[in-house]
């Protein structure tokens, strides 16, 4: 399991965040990537 960080511009603190999109470009039928839980600060 690894841990993401992603740093927003501070433009952003007056923003919703409305979606997440995951893009797993693995092989056909086969799922790499799993999202667990997500923290906004």
């Amino acid at each position: 399991m690894d841990l993401v960080q992603v740093d927003l511009p501070p433009e952003f603190r007056r923003q919703a965040l409305e979606t997440i999109t995951i893009r797993d470009t693995g092989r056909y039928n086969f799922q790499r990537a799993i999202l667990w839980a997500v923290s906004v600060r």
